[in-house]
């Protein structure tokens, strides 16, 4: 009996670094893939067997990136707490993890990010920030978020645009109430027609957001064509 417990153990102990060496070695796609799948208990087993959390696949998302991509908030959590993970790392569009938590609306994960201190000026490649792509997308809740940690709301992308801009165009009234409450500036002019966002508003025909700008807005100002917004309506 003693001789059948002995050979057990033994076997146990050479086992043990089989699997390691196993993890050690695995393909990072195989640790992508799970991060993918939502299975945080496999995940947990790779990383601890010594696959790098910060692994990215071909188009520079990081693990954490395809967590949140994916919607599994608690494989996020994990990931945060443990302390070895970059959350600011940039994919291949120089987006970070809480850029696109922002551009898809998880407000739950871009308070956990904000809390562990990511940083939410980050342009992407765009020149667009985690506020922009909130606001662009009428996720109100982010939006919030991001301006309660002091981001700011006057960062231009590559074509000029602004959050309001985007919020304005796209129709996004409380993301614009939001905005202008906390500041941002209605005078600024995009880059390929020299719009602001009460001219983007008064484009897209939204009379409640027409309203918020009007009496922000320097209405002496003209487009490229040389249009004030009072010429367009």
């Amino acid at each position: 009996m003693k001789t059948i417990i002995f050979n057990f153990i033994t076997f146990s102990l050479l086992l043990t670094p089989i699997i390691h060496a196993e993890a050690n070695h695995a393909d990072p796609q195989l640790l992508l893939d799970t991060a993918k799948n939502g299975n945080l208990e496999k995940l947990k087993k790779l990383i601890e067997g010594g696959i790098n959390p910060n692994t990215a696949d071909d188009e520079g998302k990081t693990l954490l990136i395809v967590a949140i991509e994916n919607d599994h908030f608690k494989i996020v959590k994990y990931l945060l707490e443990r302390g070895d993970v970059d959350f600011d790392l940039q994919d291949n569009q120089e987006r970070t993890a809480l850029m696109w938590a922002s551009f898809n609306g998880y407000d739950k994960m871009a308070k956990l990010l904000l809390k562990h201190e990511a940083e939410p000026d980050f342009q992407d490649i765009k020149k667009r920030t985690a506020l922009m792509w909130a606001s662009f997308n009428g996720h109100d809740k982010v939006v919030k978020l991001l301006l309660e940690h002091r981001t700011n709301p006057d960062f231009q992308d590559n074509e000029g645009k602004t959050a309001l801009m985007g919020a304005s165009f796209n129709r996004h009234e409380k993301v614009v109430k939001l905005l202008l409450e906390h500041d941002a500036d209605p005078d600024l002019q995009d880059n390929s027609k020299g719009q602001t966002a009460l001219m983007w508003a008064i484009d897209k025909g939204n009379n409640e957001i027409i309203a918020l700008l009007l009496s922000l807005t320097n209405l002496d100002l003209q487009d490229n064509k040389g249009k004030t917004a009072q010429n367009r309506t």
